[in-house]
C-alpha cells in the first residue's frame, strides 16, 4: 500500500457531522485494514512452523527484535491511520448507546439508620441524646433491664472534664429532688433541650440537674469547671435524637444491638461453651461498652458451666466435674477477661469459682456473684 491508496480511502469520508459520519468511519477503517493484512510478508510467523525460540544472549536479543520489526514499519504508519478513523467511531457510537453513570463516592454514599426492636422502645427510658460538641469521647455506658423497664448510663469524658447522663423512670423524680433540696438548698434554674431545667450545685466544681423528659427521669452531672457558665455551655451540646440516629452515632467500643451478635463472637473466641449452650441468648437490646457486654457474656457462659458442676456433683459424675474444671481453669488465658482492668475484679470472679470447682467444693453464691439466673 502506498500513500496514493491511503489517500483515496482518507478521500471516501465526508466529515459533514450526518447521522451516518459513524458508518463511513468504520467501513472506511474496514477496507484499510484489509488493505494492510494483505502487505503483511509471505513469510509471516502464521506461514512458519513452530519452533522453541533458545533465549538470546543480550547482543543478539537487539538484532531479533530489530529484524521482527524492521517488516511492519510500513504497516505500523498505516496502522496509525486504521487507529485514527475506526476508534473515534467506536467512541462515537459508544458515547450514543452507553450513557456514563457516575456513582457517589463511598463517603458520600447514605448511612441506613438502624432498626429499633418496636417492643424494646415501649419499656426503655432511654432519653436518646448524645453529645454534638467536638472533644468529648464516650468513655462508659451500660443499660440494665430491672423488670419494670430498661434504665442506664452514659459517661462522656474531654480532658478533665467529665459529664454523666442516667436515665430510669419518672417516679424517681420526686424523691431525688427532695434529696437534694435537702443537701444541696434551692437549685438554680438551667436550660436543657430548649427547657427549664433544675440546676444544684453538689461540689466545688460539681453540678447536677435533674429533669423530667415525658416519662424518663433524667439526671445529668458534670465536673470539671468551678464556673456554672461552663457547665451550662457542656448543656447546650446536648442534642435529643431518634433511637435510629442514637443507635448510628455510638463508637465501635460500644456494643448496641446489631452488634452484639459479632461482639459476643468475638470474646468468646477462646472461651469454652457447654455443648448445648444457647448463643442466641448473648444478643441483646441493652446498649453497652464492650468491657460491659464482654462481662456479661462471660458471666452467662461460666454460670452455664456451674450449672452443670454442680448438677454432676450431685450425682458424682467425675467425668463432668473434670470437663468443667478444665473449660474454667482456662480462664486465666481469655483473652477478653485479660483484657480488662484489674480493678474491675471480674477475673478474680470467675477465678474464684474456677478454684472452687477445682477443689470440688460446692458452689454458693453464684447467682450474687455472677448474675446466674437473674
Amino acid at each position: 500500500m502506498n500513500d496514493h491508496e491511503i489517500d483515496r480511502l482518507l478521500g471516501q469520508i465526508e466529515f459533514d457531522g450526518g447521522p451516518r459520519l459513524e458508518d463511513r468511519l468504520r467501513g472506511a477503517g474496514q477496507e484499510l485494514l484489509e488493505e494492510i493484512m494483505n502487505e503483511l510478508p509471505r513469510n509471516s510467523f502464521d506461514d512458519q512452523p513452530v519452533r522453541p525460540v533458545p533465549l538470546p544472549e543480550r547482543s543478539q536479543a537487539r538484532r531479533w527484535r530489530a529484524a521482527v520489526s524492521r517488516p511492519l514499519v510500513g504497516v505500523a504508519a498505516a496502522a496509525a491511520v486504521v487507529a485514527a478513523i475506526v476508534i473515534p467511531a467506536m467512541a462515537f457510537e459508544r458515547d450514543q448507546e452507553e450513557p456514563v453513570v457516575t456513582t457517589p463516592a463511598a463517603s458520600e454514599a447514605p448511612v441506613p439508620t438502624p432498626t429499633v426492636d418496636p417492643s424494646f422502645l415501649k419499656r426503655t427510658t432511654n432519653p436518646w441524646i448524645v453529645v454534638d460538641a467536638p472533644g468529648w469521647e464516650i468513655d462508659h455506658i451500660s443499660e440494665e433491664d430491672w423488670g419494670e423497664g430498661v434504665y442506664g448510663e452514659l459517661e462522656y469524658l474531654k480532658g478533665k472534664a467529665e459529664i454523666q447522663l442516667f436515665w430510669s423512670s419518672d417516679d424517681e423524680y420526686q424523691n431525688d429532688r427532695q434529696k437534694r433540696i435537702e443537701e444541696y438548698g434551692q437549685p438554680q434554674v438551667a436550660t436543657l433541650l430548649g427547657s427549664e431545667a433544675e440546676l444544684f450545685r453538689t461540689g466545688q466544681k460539681e453540678y447536677e440537674v435533674l429533669a423530667r423528659l415525658g416519662r424518663t427521669y433524667l439526671k445529668i452531672r458534670g465536673s470539671g469547671s468551678a464556673d456554672p457558665a461552663v457547665f451550662q455551655k457542656w448543656l447546650g451540646g446536648l442534642e435529643q435524637v431518634e433511637p435510629g440516629e442514637w443507635y448510628a452515632a455510638q463508637p465501635e467500643s460500644v456494643v448496641v444491638p446489631y452488634r452484639s451478635k459479632a461482639a459476643a463472637e468475638r470474646v468468646l473466641q477462646d472461651v469454652p461453651v457447654p455443648a448445648g449452650f444457647d448463643r442466641s441468648t448473648l444478643t441483646s437490646n441493652l446498649t453497652a461498652s464492650y468491657d460491659v457486654f464482654g462481662a456479661r457474656v462471660t458471666g452467662k457462659v461460666t454460670c452455664a458451666w456451674l450449672d452443670q458442676y454442680s448438677a454432676a456433683r450431685e450425682k458424682g459424675d467425675e467425668a463432668t466435674m473434670k470437663q468443667v474444671d478444665q473449660a474454667l481453669g482456662s480462664a486465666t488465658d481469655w483473652r477478653f477477661l485479660k483484657s480488662m482492668d484489674p480493678e474491675d475484679g471480674w477475673d478474680e470472679a470467675i477465678l474464684s469459682y474456677a478454684a472452687a470447682v477445682a477443689d470440688r467444693q460446692p458452689i454458693t453464691g453464684a447467682a450474687q456473684g455472677l448474675g446466674c439466673h437473674d
